[in-house]
């Protein structure tokens, strides 16, 4: 099995370049791609069918090339998958319909193989906690299910996801593989550190907090980041410096991120993923240069054993590299070093990926996801 990944300005630059590949003895099956939302995705699946070649992707808030952050590129990784190993799927969701729209992709893959793995990109309409629900949902043991929310550059306003025949702003498109024939593995790091005193979420509805400890979640927000900058409800996007201190929620055996979006005109706070009335969390706090030495050696241990896989993405939170700011940079390529394997990923929204492993997949913020996959031989 064989990846190699491309780098394009246009949808234009990026057919020259399979092209010149299309020359060697390169025969590529499956083409995974990360893009602006502004990318002409019609153009760049005809081109995808044109060829041959299926096609997964989503829209981005940046994109990761190899050991690169690319801002307003198109990000492609081409592979020569067997396609006996893998199906795409495309469905069409909300909020409101992620377990349901769960339980059907987990129906359609075990029609497929005994045992599929998962990897997932989904429009801002999905709740990715209940879409892991629902493809657990029946099953003993956890799946292996992974991905990201597609991003919009940040503009917090649509994202889209898309394959060959088929593109939505309330879509999900999923890579389900046959974890008989290949290898899939997966690792999630946060590594903020919580502060302070543990708060209590009282009133709330999806990812919308309208209460903490049965004060208004503005008074709360104001008070805890007054000395950076006072929020007010006319405020559009949290600013960098708020983005430092998302929310952890404490879980039973666990703890998750839940990264703040913005204020709403009702003065209550949007965040990137799920939360219900009783959660109990504690803000935390960005560290340093050592959470990016952290990431790394996180990694290499945990892949230390395993064999070198043949194709890398990297899905991580567009919250985290606002906080890191130019510290993203190290850490996207001290995982690129890990493998030295072609690599692409993008800034997402959300990510899916394993913490903790007896926990199984989780929907998450503030991570960096690592995803590998290897052919059985």
């Amino acid at each position: 099995m064989v990846s190699k990944t491309l780098l394009g300005s246009t949808v234009r630059e990026i057919e020259k370049k399979i092209e010149e590949h299309l020359l060697t003895s390169f025969e590529p099956t499956l083409a995974v791609v990360f893009c602006p939302v502004t990318v002409d995705v019609k153009y760049l699946s005809d081109l995808f069918t044109s060829l041959k070649i299926d096609l997964i992707g989503a829209s981005s808030a940046g994109g990761i090339f190899n050991d690169e952050i690319v801002e307003q590129g198109i990000v492609v990784l081409l592979t020569d998958l067997d396609k006996s190993t893998y199906k795409i799927q495309f469905l069409e969701g909300n909020y409101d319909s992620s377990f349901r729209t769960g339980q059907k992709l987990s129906s359609y893959s075990f029609d497929q193989f005994q045992s599929p793995a998962f990897i997932l990109f989904f429009s801002m309409t999905f709740n990715g906690e209940a879409l892991i629900e629902g493809i657990g949902h029946g099953h003993n043991s956890p799946l292996p299910i992974f991905g990201g929310m597609a991003g919009d550059d940040s503009a917090m306003l649509e994202s889209m996801v898309f394959s060959n025949d088929n593109n939505s702003y309330q879509g999900l498109a999923a890579l389900v593989l046959d974890s008989e024939q290949l290898e899939i593995d997966g690792f999630s790091f946060c590594g903020w550190q919580p502060l302070g005193m543990v708060n209590e979420i009282t009133s709330a509805k999806e990812n919308q907090i309208f209460a903490i400890n049965d004060k208004p979640v503005l008074e709360v927000i104001n008070d805890f980041f007054g000395s950076f900058e006072p929020i007010t409800p006319q405020s559009d996007v949290l600013s960098v410096s708020n983005s430092m201190y998302p929310l952890t929620l404490l879980r039973q055996n666990s703890s998750v991120m839940r990264a703040p979006l913005r204020l709403l005109e009702d003065e209550s706070l949007l965040l990137a993923g799920p939360v219900k009335v009783g959660d109990r969390f504690q803000f935390a706090m960005a560290p340093g240069f050592e959470v990016i030495e952290q990431t790394v050696k996180e990694g290499k241990d945990y892949f230390q054993h395993a064999e070198r896989p043949d194709m890398v993405l990297l899905i991580s939170c567009k919250a985290r590299h606002k906080a890191l700011g130019p510290l993203m940079e190290d850490e996207i390529n001290g995982v690129y070093r890990i493998f030295e394997q072609p690599m692409a990923g993008f800034f997402s929204y959300g990510e899916i990926g394993i913490q903790h492993r007896p926990n199984g997949s989780e929907y998450l913020n503030e991570t960096c996801t690592i995803i590998t996959i290897k052919q059985n031989l």
